[in-house]
């Protein structure tokens, strides 16, 4: 009887442990420009870095209900740091949108918003 509990206790931590693994998926750890930023100035870019290597299927930047058109192309090579050159922004509110594909093909987007004081770049 003994054997059987420590039995079924070992099966139900294996479990546990086996979907806290299958549940773990990649994550954005840092932007920049970072989320809720204000900045004196306009960004050269958005800088995007992952917890884990994984393919950037897209990036949105919106002001309002006008999209900023980026040069950009879905990665082909996986990676955890992503740099993507922005054009010269007018001063005003804007969202990034983001959707990453993970070597698990699972799909995960995010957002975050930053704000420009100034249309001077920061060169």
């Amino acid at each position: 009887m003994k054997i059987l509990r420590i039995l079924l206790l070992v099966i139900l931590a294996g479990n546990m442990f086996a979907a806290n693994i299958a549940v773990a998926h990649n994550s954005l750890t840092e932007s920049n420009p970072a989320d809720g930023a204000v900045l004196a100035n306009s960004p050269e870019s958005i800088e995007l870095n992952f917890s884990d290597a994984t393919y950037l299927e897209s990036l949105e930047l919106l002001t309002g209900d006008t999209v900023v058109v980026l040069e950009f192309a879905s990665s082909i090579t996986a990676s955890t740091y992503f740099n993507v050159p922005l054009p010269l922004l007018q001063s005003g509110e804007y969202q990034v949108r983001w959707l990453v594909i993970g070597y698990d093909t699972h799909e995960i987007r995010g957002e975050f918003a930053f704000t420009v004081l100034s249309t001077e770049s920061t060169e």
